[in-house]
């Protein structure tokens, strides 16, 4: 019996909210490793990630504000400082 089979069997003996785990694990590998996450366990096409694909994807969507009073210290800490 092969690798594949025995860990077949050993995913079909588990109950389903470990297969979930298992099934996310995999993915997480399958991400870590780049490998192409085509094809789902239940058959289902899904598009690929990538790393590149997560850097910048917030690019110009965040502004910082004009005023930049962060920098003086607040009234309410003055008795402190």
């Amino acid at each position: 019996m092969s690798t594949k089979q025995s860990l077949i069997r050993e995913i079909e003996s588990l109950p389903p909210n470990v297969i979930d785990e298992v099934y996310q694990y995999v993915s997480f590998l399958k991400f870590k490793t780049n490998i192409p996450d085509s094809v789902t366990m239940a058959g289902v096409k899904q598009p690929s990630k990538s790393i590149e694909s997560f850097f910048g994807c917030m690019k110009g969507k965040i502004s910082e504000a004009e005023d930049h009073d962060w920098f003086e210290p607040l009234e309410d800490f003055e008795e402190y400082m």
